[in-house]
Formats: C-alpha cells, sequence, structure tokens
C-alpha cells in the first residue's frame, strides 16, 4: 500500500499506469483529431449551404443526405467488425420504454400544435 496526499492508503494497482495511452499522453494526436473535426464539420456545413442556396435542393433532403454521409463515414471509420457490438444492448427495455416516451411526446405534441393552429394561435395566427 501506498500513502496518498490525503494520508489515506491506497492499493498499489491505482498507481500503476495503464497499458493502453489515452489521448492526454499524446497531446499532438489530440490537437490534431481536433482539428480533423473542425475541418470536417466546416466542409459539410460549407457544402450543405452551397446546395441549398445553388442547387436549389430542398433542405430536408440536403440534411437527409448530409446525416446519411457521416453515418457512412462512421461506420467505416469505426469498422465494420465493431459497428455490431455497438448495436447490442444490455437493457433493452429501458430502451424501448425511452423509444415509447419519445412517440408519445412526439404524438401530443404534434397534436397540441395542430389544435393551436385551429384555433388561430402558435405561428399560424401571424401568417
Amino acid at each position: 500500500m501506498q500513502r496518498d496526499i490525503g494520508g489515506g492508503e491506497r492499493p498499489e494497482s491505482v498507481f500503476r499506469p495503464s497499458a493502453r495511452p489515452t489521448l492526454s499522453d499524446q497531446p499532438l494526436k489530440a490537437i490534431g483529431l481536433i482539428c480533423l473535426a473542425v475541418i470536417c464539420f466546416s466542409a459539410t456545413d460549407t457544402t450543405g449551404k452551397y446546395m441549398i442556396t445553388a442547387g436549389q435542393l430542398p433542405v430536408t433532403q440536403v440534411v437527409w443526405v448530409r446525416f446519411l454521409g457521416q453515418f457512412v463515414a462512421i461506420i467505416v471509420a469505426l469498422g465494420l467488425v465493431s459497428v455490431p457490438s455497438l448495436l447490442v444492448s444490455r437493457k433493452p427495455g429501458w430502451h424501448l420504454s425511452g423509444i415509447m416516451l419519445t412517440a408519445a411526446a412526439e404524438r401530443s405534441w404534434g397534436r397540441s400544435a395542430a389544435a393551436g393552429a385551429a384555433c388561430g394561435g402558435g405561428a399560424a395566427a401571424g401568417a
């Protein structure tokens, strides 16, 4: 056992460095990944805005294609081997209840927005 700064006892395993380096051990790699993320975001944002303004494409179509492209890029970056393990849930009941609550909230929000528009309230009143 080794002494902690606060005077408490800590097991030796706490003080052993991990075998796998983290990004805090590799600052240049972390900086490079941040720069790559900024470049990728700027490129997708600029491309999307260009397609909407110059290409006269619908916004929903541009957003859909942009997110589909990002999804494919992430699948390729992670590798096809690790992706199935990401899709397996250890607690499917919690996920199912979250999906049901989200669907219920979306359904009730859609009804209240439609009722507000029918009564002359909301964004429809200003039009």
